[in-house]
């Protein structure tokens, strides 16, 4: 964060967390008294009993609900805010040896391109990108949405999403002289980037089954499909309830983790007027940590591979 930013200590947080609780349950409450209040008036034996028009009765309570519920959405991204700069913050410092974190910011196209896995990436928006070294280990991630383009007849370009979730790099320890892929088959989702590549057979049936392996060179393979990574995968797999794509190239491991309908999002709080009885400071820590454990699962498991990263 920029250097003006003050940090707030956790007693200051927990003041504010607390704040913006109570105020999300005043505000709700009174959101529901309007509503209320405009059925109402809103019924045909009120409406007779009386000789002010329908709409005078009722405007009241619709300035009242919607002052009230936009009141309710500017707490929740105040509060969205002192998360990501003092609670997202310190537990990334915990973690990482943190370069850059910034809530608003994403890898560039170009770079989740460049790795073929998701089949071309027209546009690519995110967020929360992180970029440090993880127990000695460079890495960047984020949350990303990659839509695909086509051009109709008249030349103009329209756009549909096909993946969300998160983007994972990590450097290697070596330069793989070849690269290997990895994806669920998942209806007739397959890796798209990496035509000119033979299908690799391992040892397990079920996993042969369940998931997609190209390489030029099928011996690489072998070096990046341990039999526990290859474990650890299919129990992920069917822990996350989402599918994961993995492309090992040169000195890079890239791992997309979501789906078209994926509604992880990293370090988010969703819907406030659905958290007002949870949120505190404890509560908060605990999501922003689960969320993490996430990424660095993992980060984990990859670094287990001696041939990858030498005797880790």
């Amino acid at each position: 964060m920029e250097g003006e930013k003050k940090e707030l200590n956790r007693v200051e947080m927990s003041a504010r967390v607390n704040d913006a609780r109570k105020k999300t349950k005043l505000y709700s409450a009174i959101i529901t008294v309007s509503v209320i209040g405009s059925l109402f008036f809103s019924i045909p034996p009120v409406l007779m009993q009386t000789n002010t028009p329908q709409s005078y009765l009722r405007f009241p309570f619709y300035v009242l609900a919607v002052f009230f519920s936009y009141k309710r959405y500017s707490i929740g991204k105040v509060l969205a805010k002192l998360v990501k700069e003092n609670i997202v913050c310190e537990i990334l410092a915990e973690t990482f040896e943190l370069e850059t974190y910034l809530p608003g910011g994403c890898l560039p196209a170009e770079q989740i391109d460049e790795s073929g896995l998701l089949g071309g990436c027209g546009r690519c928006s995110g967020s929360d990108l992180v970029i440090g070294k993880y127990k000695g280990v460079h890495v960047e991630f984020c949350d990303i949405a990659v839509d695909h383009e086509i051009k109709n007849a008249d030349g103009e370009l329209t756009y549909f999403n096909v993946f969300n979730g998160q983007w994972l790099e990590i450097a290697l320890k070596r330069q793989l002289s070849s690269a290997v892929y990895l994806a669920e088959r998942i209806g007739s989702n397959s890796i798209r980037g990496s035509l000119k590549m033979q299908e690799v057979t391992t040892d397990s049936d079920a996993f042969n089954k369940k998931y997609q392996v190209l390489a030029k060179d099928p011996q690489m393979a072998f070096y990046v499909l341990t039999p526990h990574f290859m474990e650890y995968v299919t129990a992920a797999d069917a822990a996350a309830d989402s599918v994961t794509y993995f492309c090992f190239m040169g000195n890079r491991a890239r791992i997309a983790m979501g789906r078209k309908d994926n509604e992880r999002d990293l370090f988010e709080l969703g819907d406030i007027k659905k958290l007002k009885k949870k949120i505190n400071l404890d509560w908060l820590r605990s999501k922003i940590n689960s969320d993490l454990r996430y990424i660095t699962g993992t980060l984990d498991e990859l670094l287990r591979n001696e041939y990858l990263f030498g005797g880790r």
